[in-house]
């Protein structure tokens, strides 16, 4: 399970909010970051994207912006790409089972 409903935040209102709302302009503002070269600025979006992750309870989607947020503190640019690498992964995964469970 990629959402730990059992998680005091993981309602659906804070699903759709959070992750159907704010995730994919987050992911963009990454990409569109990343792409300008711009690793601070990447790693500030993945501090934010970071915390709602986590506040939902998507502990891997969060884990890996913690790991993309440490690598752009760093300077690492070779990481930060590779990292940002598995976002769109990810999110694949994840929202399916949003989804699903907003259906429900």
């Amino acid at each position: 399970m990629l959402v730990d409903r059992r998680h005091p935040l993981a309602e659906d209102f804070k699903l759709r909010i959070v992750l159907t709302g704010q995730l994919p302009q987050q992911l963009a503002a990454i990409e569109a970051a990343l792409a300008a070269g711009a690793v601070a600025a990447v790693g500030g979006v993945a501090h934010s994207l970071k915390s709602a992750s986590y506040s939902i309870g998507a502990k891997r989607l969060g884990d890996l912006c913690a790991a993309i947020e440490a690598a752009a503190r760093g300077g690492d640019a070779a990481a930060v790409g590779d990292g940002c690498g598995g976002l769109a992964g990810a999110w694949a995964l994840l929202q399916p089972e949003i989804e699903g469970h907003l259906a429900s």
